[in-house]
């Protein structure tokens, strides 16, 4: 379609200024203004389409209102016109210094190389929206042979698209009409830029780091830190928080030294929601991330605890999975050295994020990181996977023996104090990768959370934990290092049941038990408490070093429905629905030993006592369902949402008796 309007264009000007000679048979200098218009243009429709794609896809952040969407294209096209302007200026400068007229010439024609690519670029990304809009297929998913065929077809169309690129700007060059107005195309064209770029130059602002980050207490100590999580891990299958079979007995080495919570929960039913809350120390209703594409936001994207100790001079790795387990995607600004075995060069992106909106940056880093992956892959260089894959199990970037293995590696290895965080998946359902069948030695897998399997993959999970601790002890460092064995949230995505939390200090410091509830926000508090000899005020969480009050009420959020289908595959309803309540699906609370549910996507509210809670809550002042809801209403509304639509749960326990 383009190629035909530009060619009828070009038989329109062949008219106006009609010539008999072929252009291509005669010697045309070829403009470098009109190269480089052409390669603006083709930069800005390709940003346009990938701009267009995004705001468009269901799981778009609707946190963004169009006035921010209209921001961050505006500085997208700013952006690409100086990056595509600097280097053809500077290129058209050594040319026209080092190369005679002649010659100067005949290279014009290789100019036509860089808008050519770029639009051939645009009509592989628009070509894949397209697949993937339709039939959710795209080059992602394509098998090499299909690969071979796609990098072949396209490297023809860049052919045939240098050609006519090459020959409509001859004849642009040719024509009187715009070699007579070329000045005033210029200045018009290059107007629109400057507007734009000073546009996007006016939102520069620089960002004032949080006080957690500008003026943190000196550490007392400095102790290397070891976090590991496992997916979906319910302490109601772990031995040492009592289940019949013998499920954990590495852990239960470590745990005459430790502080345990008895009655731990999370603050999100969502793996990035509850890891970002351990990290921020903030629920997911108050940084806003719970699920992928959620990210941290202004701030909150400086405001962790990787960024605390990475500031005292500590090396930080997190050892996860893609996209729901890493920090990089949920945009967790100058924390980790490395997450998920790659480095985190954070240079430009920080850039962006310091000095101007972080949806600014976000948007530029998905659009550079889809084209990345895209071109890696028809290139073979490199293997990716889609994210069902790495849900359900049939592949992952590093498996958990290779967490535990760089993990031995680091500690060995490093001159700093390190922050590592270990997110071990055996314990993922709904179907379980085991090393070792103990429970399960009698059947197969044909179903679902099979238990037996599930319990076989929790002792693998307690058999890793325990080689790292054996290996902390045989280097010497077990006096030097903090070990936190926990989970993300409990099996089935469920946040209303007890999930681990054990803390190992040195030389045993803190040992005992917690019978008060406690809560993954809990652990920001504790570390930093510990590390700095003070009790940080101000969080939601509280530090278990010092007095918890036992009829605090415990927060968490998660996603609508989420369906598993029988071959494992995991599907997401409802996701980012509308406003007010946007990505989040519910809200819960528990509250001494009863847990309360409403239900923000369609509106319904529950509840039910922990019946596993050790030992049971005796507190006089537990809350009834209507003091639940006020609550969580209130909860909602102190953090910006209109709680207008749940007025029909006010009178819950009134309509029930009627």
């Amino acid at each position: 379609m383009f190629r035909q309007r530009l060619l009828l264009a070009l038989r329109h000007l062949q008219k106006l200024f009609p010539f008999e000679r072929n252009v291509q048979s005669i010697q045309v200098p070829i403009s470098k203004t009109i190269v480089w218009f052409l390669t603006v243009l083709f930069s800005f429709y390709y940003v346009l389409s990938e701009w267009i794609f995004l705001i468009t896809k269901p799981t778009f952040d609707l946190r963004i209102g169009p006035y921010e969407q209209i921001s961050f294209l505006l500085f997208a096209l700013a952006l690409a016109s100086l990056f595509i302007s600097f280097p053809i200026l500077m290129i058209s400068l050594m040319t026209k210094i080092l190369i005679s007229k002649k010659a100067n010439n005949t290279t014009n024609h290789f100019y036509c190389v860089i808008p050519a690519l770029i639009f051939t670029l645009l009509l592989i990304m628009l070509t894949d929206n397209f697949t993937y809009t339709l039939f959710r297929s795209g080059i992602l998913t394509i098998s090499p042979f299909s690969r071979i065929l796609y990098l072949l077809l396209f490297s023809i169309i860049g052919y045939f698209n240098f050609n006519y690129i090459r020959l409509a700007a001859k004849k642009l060059s040719y024509s009187r009409l715009i070699r007579s107005n070329s000045w005033k195309y210029m200045k018009l064209f290059g107007g629109m830029i400057v507007f734009v770029v000073i546009w996007a130059g006016f939102q520069f602002s620089i960002k004032v780091m949080p006080i957690t980050r500008s003026s943190f207490p000196e550490f007392i100590r400095r102790p290397n830190i070891i976090l590991i999580t496992g997916d979906g891990l319910n302490a109601d299958h772990m031995s040492i928080y009592g289940y019949e079979r013998k499920t954990t007995p590495q852990i239960e080495k470590i745990a005459g030294e430790s502080l345990i919570a008895m009655n731990s929960y999370t603050n999100s039913g969502d793996t990035q929601g509850s890891l970002i809350s351990i990290f921020t120390g903030k629920t997911p209703i108050k940084t806003g991330v719970l699920y992928p594409p959620d990210t941290l936001m202004e701030n909150d994207a400086y405001d962790h605890l990787p960024g605390i100790l990475h500031d005292a001079g500590y090396a930080t790795y997190q050892f996860g999975y893609p996209f729901y387990a890493d920090a990089n995607s949920a945009n967790v600004m100058e924390g980790f050295d490395y997450v998920n075995n790659i480095q985190s060069y954070e240079t430009v992106w920080s850039f962006l994020d310091r000095f101007f909106p972080s949806y600014y940056q976000i948007f530029i880093r998905q659009l550079v990181e889809r084209f990345d992956s895209r071109i890696k892959l028809l290139l073979w260089l490199e293997n990716i996977k889609s994210n069902n894959e790495l849900l359900s199990g049939n592949y992952s970037v590093m498996d958990d023996r290779d967490k535990v293995e760089i993990t031995k590696t680091i500690l060995t290895s490093s001159s700093k104090p390190v922050f590592i965080h270990l997110h071990l998946l055996g314990t993922h359902g709904p179907r379980f990768k085991i090393q070792n069948r103990l429970f399960s030695q009698n059947h197969n897998e044909s179903s679902n959370w099979d238990k037996d399997y599930y319990d076989d993959a929790i002792l693998d999970f307690d058999s890793l934990v325990g080689e790292v601790y054996q290996y902390i002890d045989k280097i010497g460092l077990t006096s030097d290092t903090v070990l936190i064995i926990g989970s993300d949230h409990g099996q089935r995505w469920i946040s209303n049941i007890r999930i681990p939390l054990i803390i190992h200090f040195p030389e045993g410091d803190h040992k005992g038990k917690i019978t008060e509830n406690t809560q993954n926000i809990d652990i920001y508090p504790t570390l930093l408490d510990y590390l700095t000899g003070k009790d940080q005020n101000g969080r939601e969480g509280n530090s278990l070093l010092g007095v918890i009050n036992e009829n605090r009420p415990i927060y968490s959020l998660g996603v609508g429905t989420i369906h598993v289908t029988d071959d494992g595959q995991i599907l997401l309803s409802n996701r980012n629905s509308k406003p007010p309540f946007f990505q989040f699906g519910y809200i819960g609370l528990v509250e001494c030993d009863n847990w309360f549910k409403i239900g923000l996507d369609q509106l319904t509210f529950d509840s039910g006592k922990l019946l596993s809670m050790v030992p049971p809550c005796n507190s006089f002042q537990e809350i009834d369902k209507n003091k639940a809801i006020q609550f969580m209403k209130e909860y909602l509304s102190q953090n910006g949402f209109n709680t207008s639509l749940l007025k029909n749960l006010d009178n819950f326990e009134k309509e029930i008796q009627e």
